[in-house]
């Protein structure tokens, strides 16, 4: 099996940035509310078309 670099090096540093999150609501330092939903969302975002363009390409 073939590793692929280029989504590890992505994927990563996104879950880091997303249980960074969780921690920190966790521990009352900073408030998801007022840090933006929108952030979170375009997180999310990037990530689903990242792998989506990825799979595109990996079928032709």
């Amino acid at each position: 099996m073939k590793i692929n670099w280029e989504r590890i090096t992505f994927g990563l540093p996104t879950l880091l940035f997303s249980f960074a999150l969780i921690i920190l609501d966790a521990a009352n330092i900073i408030d998801i509310e007022k840090f933006g939903y929108a952030v979170i969302g375009g997180w999310v975002a990037i990530l689903i078309n990242f792998y989506y363009r990825k799979n595109k390409k990996e079928e032709k």
